[in-house]
């Protein structure tokens, strides 16, 4: 139990008697003044939040959909709420957003899977040909003597593409980031060489190689 306070911390006795101090933020207040110092657990028909036996590690449930998350504080904050108003929407909208990043990242793929056999997608972003590259900010990027070097180009929107997803959590909007991803790397991928802004960028054996691409494809 809680036995003072003051601006910054909490003075805490656990069951055993041991008197410790905590922050004060809103785990330490959670879980030693709502739950008595035991484990965080907090149950609803369509979900759950579950402390582990690691203080500050939590299970988080919404119906068949389940992650663990170790930001305390913004657990707490969101359960916080969910006690008070009886609603699991915190819950489900910390789970979407937490979410977000995983789903965005396989639409991506799934996007560029008919260019695989041209592409390395890894988590610094997307190579086109060994020859061009767009990081995950979306910057692009022309390989110049075996270095990476930048690449002005604007990619405008090549076609309609719904940029969003139902998941079972809600619906997921894809953000400006991804679609730049995608809308340059298929310009990368399938290059305007009349635009002399672009093609005087390059060096001359990245011209080279779009040439003998370009053969092939044909």
């Amino acid at each position: 139990m809680i036995l003072d306070s003051d601006y910054n911390t909490l003075t805490i006795q656990k069951p055993d008697g041991e008197i410790i101090i905590r922050n004060i933020d809103e785990y330490n207040i959670l879980k030693y003044k709502d739950f008595k110092g035991k484990r965080i657990i907090k149950k609803w028909k369509h979900g759950k939040v579950e402390e582990t036996y690691n203080d500050g590690i939590f299970n988080v449930v919404y119906k068949d959909y389940a992650m663990q998350i170790r930001d305390k504080i913004e657990v707490c904050k969101r359960l916080k709420y969910a006690m008070e108003n009886r609603t699991l929407e915190p819950i489900k909208d910390l789970l979407l957003e937490r979410t977000e990043k995983e789903i965005k990242d396989d639409i991506l793929k799934r996007w560029l899977l008919p260019f695989l056999h041209r592409l390395r997608i890894d988590k610094n972003g997307v190579t086109v040909d060994d020859i061009f590259k767009v990081d995950m900010n979306g910057q692009a990027y022309k390989k110049d003597s075996g270095k990476w070097t930048h690449l002005c180009i604007v990619a405008s929107e090549t076609g309609k593409i719904n940029n969003k997803v139902k998941h079972e959590l809600g619906e997921i909007k894809i953000d400006f980031r991804t679609m730049e991803i995608y809308n340059k790397v298929l310009f990368l991928l399938f290059p305007n060489q009349k635009d002399t802004v672009f093609m005087n960028q390059l060096p001359g054996d990245v011209k080279y190689k779009m040439s003998e691409i370009a053969k092939c494809s044909i």
